[in-house]
Formats: structure tokens, C-alpha cells, sequence
């Protein structure tokens, strides 16, 4: 009787163990799966992003050149203007329409830089709104990675946990499988000596018949 509620004991922890190690199992893949899934989505966002931030790093500079090269070419003009009317002053009666042509194309000219400055100064200040917005992103993505590496790492110590648990009870039924025989072949003597006795009692009876 001892011996069968201990064969069923170890039968109901063994399937219990099974269910529950089973379970952990699938719940685990589930998050290995969903965070796998996550860390694709967020490489993928952060290879666009450090596109996008080289994209604008190469407009921002290629545009800086055109600016210098026209700013250079504005002050090149004035200077080249301010020379011709100096010129123009020792011939003023004979180059007066010259000159007033002279100066409408150097404040035309004064004019479209300063517009060309604002417009440059403009887009500068959009430029590092843009990098700093671009900036705060990556870093957000960052994060995000970080946390889903955090939980991959979580998982992992779940899936050590479980396979710890999984171990210890292992070991815990081989341990009283052992203890089990132990007991087996102990009540097997105690049987054996009794049964000695018995014999040689029935000896004795018959021997004192006799």
C-alpha cells in the first residue's frame, strides 16, 4: 500500500511537471517571437534614421558651399561696383546714366544677398531643428532597443529558472525513487526474517510432536 501511493505520487508530480514546464515553454517562444520581431523593426528604424541623418549632413554642407560661393561672388560684384563708380566720379557728367544704372544693380544686387542671407539663415535654423528632432529620435530608438534587449535578457533568465525548477524536481523523484527501493528492500528483510522465524518455529512444533 505505501509503495503504490508512492508510485502515484510520483506519477501526479511528473505530469504536473510536464504541464507547467510545457506551458513555460510556449510562453517563452511567445516573447523570444514578439521581441525578435521587435529588435527587426527597430534596426530597420534606426538604419533610416542614420540614412536620413547622412542625407542631411551632405545637403547642410553642399548648400554651405553654394552660399559661400554665391556670398563670395555678391561681394566680389559690390566690390567690382564700388570700383566702377570711383571710376565714374571723374566722368559724371558724361556717365550719369551709367552711373544710376550702376547703382540700381548694386542695391539690387546688396538687396538679393541680404534676402539670400535671411533665407540662408532660415533654412539653418530648420536644419538644426531637423538634426536635433532626427537626434531625439535615434535616441528614442535606442531606448527602444535597449529595452527589448533587457527583455530578451529577462526571457533568457526565465528560461534558466525554469530549466533550474525543471532540474531540482528531476532530481527531488530520483531521490525518492531511491528512497523508495531503499524502503522496498528493507520491508522485503523485515518480510524474509519474519518469515525464518515462522519456519523455524514450525520446525521446533513439529520437531517437539515427534
Amino acid at each position: 500500500g505505501i509503495v503504490k501511493t508512492i508510485d502515484g505520487e510520483n506519477q501526479l508530480v511528473t505530469k504536473e511537471e510536464a504541464e507547467t514546464r510545457f506551458k513555460c515553454d510556449m510562453a517563452i517562444n511567445v516573447l523570444k517571437e514578439a521581441r525578435a520581431r521587435l529588435m527587426q523593426n527597430v534596426e530597420g528604424d534606426l538604419q533610416r534614421v542614420l540614412g536620413a541623418l547622412d542625407k542631411a549632413t551632405e545637403e547642410d554642407e553642399q548648400r554651405v558651399k553654394e552660399y559661400e560661393a554665391r556670398r563670395t561672388a555678391s561681394l566680389a560684384s559690390v566690390q567690382k561696383n564700388l570700383e566702377e563708380q570711383e571710376d565714374c566720379w571723374g566722368k559724371i557728367q558724361q556717365l550719369e546714366h551709367q552711373l544710376q544704372q550702376l547703382g540700381t544693380q548694386r542695391f539690387e544686387e546688396i538687396k538679393r544677398r541680404m534676402e539670400d542671407s535671411d533665407a540662408e539663415s532660415k533654412r539653418r535654423t530648420e536644419h538644426q531643428q531637423f538634426m536635433e528632432a532626427l537626434s531625439d529620435h535615434k535616441k528614442r530608438i535606442e531606448l527602444t532597443a535597449y529595452n527589448a534587449q533587457m527583455a530578451l535578457d529577462a526571457v533568457s533568465d526565465a528560461e534558466q529558472m525554469v530549466n533550474m525548477s525543471h532540474a531540482a524536481v528531476e532530481a527531488r523523484s530520483n531521490c525518492c525513487n531511491t528512497e523508495l527501493k531503499t524502503e522496498t528492500l528493507s520491508l522485503h528483510k523485515e518480510y524474509l526474517e519474519y518469515f525464518r522465524m515462522l519456519y523455524l518455529m514450525l520446525g521446533n512444533l513439529i520437531y517437539k510432536k515427534t
